[in-house]
């Protein structure tokens, strides 16, 4: 398992970004897992490894 970083803002036009961390074997698994639990975030970019 790697822990990814995701970036995200809660408002679709402007707003703060935000960070979260995902544990997850792949990239695209990590992406899912966000996607999946906060799904009224809007995800910026792909998940990156820490």
């Amino acid at each position: 398992m790697r822990t990814w970083e995701i970036k995200y803002r809660l408002q679709p036009v402007g707003g703060k970004y935000f960070f979260r961390r995902v544990e997850a074997k792949y990239q695209h698994e990590a992406n899912a897992i966000f996607d999946a639990e906060m799904p009224s975030a809007t995800r910026c970019g792909s998940a990156r490894p820490l």
